[in-house]
């Protein structure tokens, strides 16, 4: 989750630009994967689609830029957590450009300076929920149908556990449907406590109970190495124990190490063994690049060559 302010509404969009976008649409689904019944049918990829995290990523440059940034480094999928900032009709028209797959957005998380960390779950703040989530929707729906992350939130002090947990389980009930209507997906994230210890979800297998007792197909889950090292121990074994948890919901993983959301050259951790271990257990998703780089951007892709990623243009 990264700061922003949220905001643009929407331009309508031409006719030609809606012919051209759905073309980036068709390539997304047959890429990514596509509803089947009740779960969620990924292409088999055997090279991993590792994504630009332009939140973290290319900050070297304004954020309109970072999308040429990317494409220039190899990069064929990217994600913006909070992209509202940017007109949707400038967003598609720097996909298509640079031959760009948009992944992943996050709704609106209400005001990040005073502390919100996302509304899904603080009760009397539902109607601020859903308008982030309409905003959320729309964006999602002119850019290729990414998922889109509904955080939970920090629970308010003082609050009534049970209270949150039932506005928590009905706005995601909501959200769901909603999204349903658009042929669109919602994925939560467990969050570290060390990081945010007022934060209801901080497991896989809690997202997983949340799908259960909700009952919505379109919901799974996005894992972030660097919250899992703080939350289950940054022993690799650890970590590949809350993927296979994570797997029968899986659908985005962010890649970024302890202690303060290093990369991989960086950290020291063997990325490659653990992507390919992910894979081995069936993922066929993306990999984000949702590090804080150390030096520049571009010097920080050495890890990811083997992927098609080049760290000089």
């Amino acid at each position: 989750m990264n700061p922003s302010n949220a905001g643009s509404m929407l331009a309508p969009m031409s006719v030609n630009a809606g012919s051209s976008f759905k073309n980036l649409i068709d390539l997304q689904n047959y890429s990514i994967g596509r509803f089947r019944n009740r779960r969620f049918q990924c292409q088999t990829m055997e090279t991993p689609l590792i994504a630009a995290s332009l939140r973290w990523l290319f900050t070297e440059w304004p954020l309109a830029e970072r999308f040429s940034a990317a494409a220039a480094c190899g990069f064929r999928a990217v994600d913006l957590s909070l992209p509202y900032e940017l007109p949707l009709p400038e967003l598609r028209e720097s996909l298509l450009r640079h031959d760009l797959r948009f992944l992943y957005l996050l709704a609106p998380p209400g005001d990040w300076d005073a502390g919100d960390r996302g509304l899904a779950a603080v009760p009397g703040r539902q109607e601020e929920f859903r308008a982030g989530m309409h905003d959320a929707i729309r964006y999602a729906s002119g850019l290729g149908r990414p998922l889109i992350h509904a955080p939970a939130g920090n629970l308010p002090e003082g609050a009534d556990p049970a209270e949150c947990e039932h506005v928590l389980l009905d706005n995601l009930r909501w959200a769901c449907i909603q999204a349903s209507e658009h042929g669109l997906r919602l994925v939560l994230e467990p969050v570290c406590r060390r990081d945010f210890p007022r934060y209801p979800i901080n497991t896989a297998s809690q997202v997983i109970d949340l799908a259960e007792r909700i009952g919505a197909s379109n919901l799974g889950i996005v894992l972030d190495f660097h919250h899992m090292q703080w939350e289950h121990g940054h022993d690799m074994a650890q970590m590949h124990a809350e993927l296979r948890r994570a797997m029968p919901l899986l659908w985005y993983v962010q890649i970024a190490f302890a202690p303060e959301r290093l990369g991989p050259d960086e950290s020291g951790y063997d990325v490659h063994a653990t992507i390919a271990e992910t894979q081995r257990l069936g993922y066929r998703g993306a990999f984000s690049c949702e590090y804080r780089p150390t030096g520049s951007s571009r010097a920080s892709l050495r890890w990811a060559n083997r992927y098609g990623i080049r760290d000089t243009t």
